[in-house]
């Protein structure tokens, strides 16, 4: 005997199918955006005329993973972590002797096809001398360390809309062990520096998307850290990350850049339309990427669309065309705040037997604690840590009420700061002076 199918099984089904039946371009658009694509000058990727050095994809991983094991994977992507131990230090010694001599014989291999194409003789870089054999505790614990450099020849491309031209190189390059390089094919471009913004002009821009003066200065201080609004970055661990304050869509294809897509999309449907529709990028209701194949014309979604606009580089030429308009830089602002503004984010905390959960706000009130968190969740997507900091904080101080907490807010600043120290610059409020115990500074390595 068949079991009949529940009637809630049979309308699940066909809503799936519904939806994954639902394209966000007609047949007549897709047709439209891939002539336009295609018309003779739009597109062009060429290589370059010289071969370089740069760091491998597998080598960066190498060091992410090799960071991550030693419990140092949420350093700032500027940094290079230092070593826990002596037995690290021996480490850190070997690899950094390894990376000399990869990236040596890499700019031998890149002379080498150089001075052949120039019909010259080549000119080799003094020679690095081999590292001692790899200690094999680093071999057993971490895996054999890669080749961390290599010789290349990136491909200069050029992207030509009605009202201007976009240029980019791939294979960018890297620090020599930067952990997060993810994608050798992937692109950058810094945009225009949000400095070089006339300061009227940024400040009326703020002003209308409903930032006050304090909200101004506090994302104005962290802003410098990050690219222009029509900053692009296709290389990293970020996937596509665009804009001011770099909105990525992350592996799963969405992401902080998802819901920004999203938010322009219901707030300025012809906005959204102009900057993105009409040139093969759309998002979903539920704040995925969907990036059109200009080939196929399929509609590739979620992680397929992050594969899509790395390979491609006419569409993420098209988020950096959308940032030198004023109504994507409205839009980034708006979601900027509301995507990445700490000060509701909830922190748990232990005051004797009570559990405690309070939003930021309650221990945060200066214009640099907050411009910390900011930094903090724009680079890492949260506010971690900063319960586990307010409680050593409670701890050493010995509070019996909450609110007590709120007098150390100084001391959480220097804890919790990440890429730069806000205390240190003078356009920004600060909290008031407190005591800074010895015990708290020490385990976040601020004495």
């Amino acid at each position: 005997m068949v079991k009949p199918i529940a009637a809630s099984a049979i309308f699940f089904v066909f809503t799936q199918i519904s939806l994954a039946q639902s394209p966000l371009w007609t047949e007549a658009e897709k047709t439209h955006i891939k002539s336009y694509w295609m018309e003779p000058g739009r597109y062009s990727v060429v290589p370059s005329d010289k071969y370089a050095v740069r760091l491998t994809v597998v080598g960066s991983k190498w060091f992410w993973d090799y960071n991550r094991a030693r419990g140092l994977g949420k350093t700032p992507p500027g940094q290079v972590p230092g070593a826990n131990s002596e037995e690290e230090v021996a480490w850190e010694k070997w690899l950094n002797a390894k990376v000399a001599r990869d990236r040596y014989l890499a700019a031998c291999a890149a002379e080498t096809l150089n001075a052949k194409i120039q019909r010259r003789e080549p000119k080799y870089p003094a020679e690095v001398l081999e590292p001692s054999p790899v200690d094999q505790v680093l071999v057993s614990k971490f895996g054999m360390p890669p080749a961390f450099a290599a010789n290349v020849l990136p491909n200069k491309i050029s992207v030509r809309f009605d009202d201007m031209t976009l240029n980019y190189s791939d294979n960018v390059d890297m620090r020599p062990r930067y952990a997060y390089f993810r994608f050798d094919t992937g692109v950058n471009s810094e945009g225009q520096s949000i400095k070089t913004i006339p300061s009227n002009e940024l400040d009326i821009l703020l002003k209308d998307c409903g930032y006050d003066d304090s909200d101004t200065k506090v994302f104005k201080s962290i802003s410098i850290l990050e690219g222009g609004f029509d900053s692009i970055n296709t290389y990293d661990t970020g996937y596509v990350s665009i804009g001011f304050i770099q909105f990525a869509s992350l592996k799963e294809g969405a992401g902080s850049l998802g819901r920004a897509l999203i938010n322009y999309k219901n707030e300025d449907p012809k906005g959204f339309d102009s900057d993105f529709h009409q040139f093969g990028i759309e998002v979903t209701a539920d704040e995925k990427l969907v990036a059109l194949d200009l080939v196929t014309k399929e509609e590739k979604v979620g992680p397929d669309a992050n594969n899509q606009i790395i390979a491609d580089k006419r569409l993420i030429a098209t988020f950096q065309r959308a940032g030198k308009y004023r109504s994507f830089r409205t839009s980034q602002l708006k979601s900027a705040k509301q995507v990445y503004w700490p000060m509701n984010d909830k922190v748990t905390v232990m005051i004797g037997s009570n559990k405690v959960v309070r939003p930021l706000s309650d221990f945060v009130r200066s214009e640099a604690g907050k411009a910390v968190f900011l930094d903090r969740k724009v680079n890492t997507g949260n506010i971690g840590g900063t319960s586990a900091a307010l409680q050593a904080i409670a701890e050493a101080a010995k509070v019996d009420k909450v609110e007590d907490l709120a007098k150390y807010e100084a001391l959480l600043i220097k804890c919790m700061f990440y890429r730069f120290d806000p205390m240190k610059t003078d356009e920004l409020s600060k909290p008031e002076p407190c005591e800074m115990f010895q015990s708290v500074l020490r385990r976040y390595g601020r004495e």
